[in-house]
């Protein structure tokens, strides 16, 4: 009996069981199977501050009937449960809860090492993650987000080096994600298998995760006009993390090019967002975005090339499926770094909310998407006016979406006019960074509709007065501060 926890035990007429139960639902619903009460009360402490819930058995008969009769997240599973092995309880689940995340830990590294097991092989079994006692409490906090997961690249390119032969792969198209070879070259280990489309469902796997890359082996392939390779979807995590990584470790070196910078973020972007859109906003990729603003508001602070990048950046749309997105978080960082009162948190909040200003897009019609505004119906037009309204319903919906995010969400298409939507807010009453996101996602527009580098977007831009009685003038002379030394501006303007 788990004495020193404070807990109400329940027993069953037919088995022993004690655990926790708690009515109050929580963000997540958390099962622990552990023998070890310091450590189960230890977890208790840890789960519940977060707000989640939690229930602690003692052995593998009562881990499976808890799962049979209640829904959880996540199963936090002891190997040495008894009365029912771990791998008992592992088999379990897969038939029954096939989706359901568990977390197998082992008592110590040296315990985990005499049993001979691999990894793939547990996981193969059913466990998603594999954690080893002592367990500091910041991995298992990454764990229960998907972090750990995300992080699996490290052991890749930690792990002996390798090369494999090529082999052909029969699947779905819609089991891969592509990127530009060029994005593929900039790494030295393959982090997850990689592949080159051959037709459809038909790939060849060109390199096994851990692999070398022979970079003659891969410009080969961009020699035959291989402009993208793929991998598995499911590693798409994997690649958010790894670049967003490579990013921080690059962004203030002089000798990366400031658009090999710019590829790269673009990319990364690509793929968080259609890890949201696709998977969902979950608590890991949430920690992605926020490394991902620190990156773009450093790449923006330091940069000396910045202007010149600015000047002459012409953007291809082919390149990335949701370019407009990483151009708006992109601008509002430049109208940020010339803003005072624009403190590294609010940065934080500007770029979530810029990067998610548009979900409320996938509760409306497919072909309204993309369309311009200025070419639809009236019908048509009041149907895409509701998705900011749409982007809040969904988000206030997730727990660890900021205020800041939803009021931006929400009045990003605000004017100080009063022509904007949904609520022709006017100066004052729209909320200070759906100002900024407002004005980058108009930019932004202008910009990819006409095809124009951000360097003629700011002149056309300027040469609007209605752009000046719509957006406040302070945040636009921030925006051009971005392509221009202040005292070349300050000439210019008069």
């Amino acid at each position: 009996m788990l004495g020193n926890c404070f807990f109400l035990p329940l027993r069953d007429k037919r088995v022993n069981r004690v655990y926790f139960q708690h009515e109050k639902k929580h963000e997540m619903n958390i099962l622990l199977s552990e023998t070890n009460d310091g450590w189960a009360c230890k977890l208790r402490t840890f789960i519940e501050e977060h707000g989640d819930t939690l229930d602690i058995v003692i052995n593998g008969r009562d881990a499976q009937a808890l799962i049979h009769k209640n829904k959880y997240d996540i199963v936090i599973l002891d190997f040495n449960t008894s009365n029912y092995s771990a791998l008992e309880v592992l088999r379990f689940i897969r038939v029954h809860s096939p989706h359901l995340k568990v977390v197998l830990t082992f008592p110590s590294k040296a315990f985990f090492d005499d049993l001979g097991l691999e990894d793939s092989e547990l996981k193969r079994m059913g466990a998603t993650d594999i954690l080893l006692k002592p367990i500091d409490m910041r991995v298992l906090k990454k764990c229960l987000a998907g972090d750990v997961l995300f992080d699996g690249w490290k052991k890749a390119i930690a792990a002996p080096a390798r090369h494999e032969e090529e082999t052909e792969v029969f699947a779905s198209d819609n089991e891969f994600t592509r990127i530009k070879a060029d994005g593929a070259l900039a790494i030295n280990r393959a982090i997850f298998d990689l592949y080159v489309r051959i037709g459809k469902d038909k790939y060849l796997k060109i390199l096994h995760e851990g692999d070398t890359l022979a970079q003659e082996r891969l410009s080969e392939y961009q020699a035959k006009k291989v402009t993208y390779f793929y991998f598995k979807t499911r590693d798409r995590g994997t690649y958010i993390n790894f670049i967003n990584t490579l990013l921080s470790k690059i962004i203030n070196k002089s000798t990366v090019s400031p658009s090999t910078k710019m590829n790269l973020a673009q990319s990364m972007v690509d793929k968080f967002i259609e890890e949201i859109y696709t998977v969902g906003i979950k608590p890991a990729l949430i920690e992605e975005g926020k490394q991902l603003s620190e990156n773009i508001y450093q790449f923006v602070q330091s940069d000396r090339d910045l202007n010149f990048l600015l000047q002459n950046y012409v953007a291809d749309e082919a390149d990335t499926k949701y370019l407009h997105l990483f151009l708006v978080s992109f601008f509002s960082t430049i109208i940020c770094k010339a803003t005072d009162w624009a403190k590294r948190r609010t940065v934080d909040n500007v770029v979530m909310g810029a990067l998610l200003h548009d979900i409320g897009k996938i509760k409306i019609p497919q072909e309204l998407r993309l369309m311009d505004p200025n070419l639809m119906s009236p019908v048509q037009v009041e149907i895409y006016k509701t998705h900011p309204t749409l982007g809040v319903e969904l988000l206030k919906k997730i727990p660890f979406i900021t205020e800041p995010v939803l009021q931006i969400v929400e009045q990003h298409h605000e004017t100080i006019d009063g022509s904007g939507f949904p609520s022709g807010l006017t100066s004052t009453k729209i909320y200070p960074l759906a100002k900024i996101v407002g004005l980058a996602d108009h930019f932004t527009n202008l910009m990819l509709r006409q095809k124009l580098s951000p360097k003629d977007t700011l002149r056309r831009f300027l040469g609007d007065r209605k752009n000046i009685q719509r957006f406040e003038a302070d945040l636009v002379l921030k925006l051009a501060q971005g392509f221009l030394d202040q005292d070349q501006f300050l000439i210019k303007n008069g």
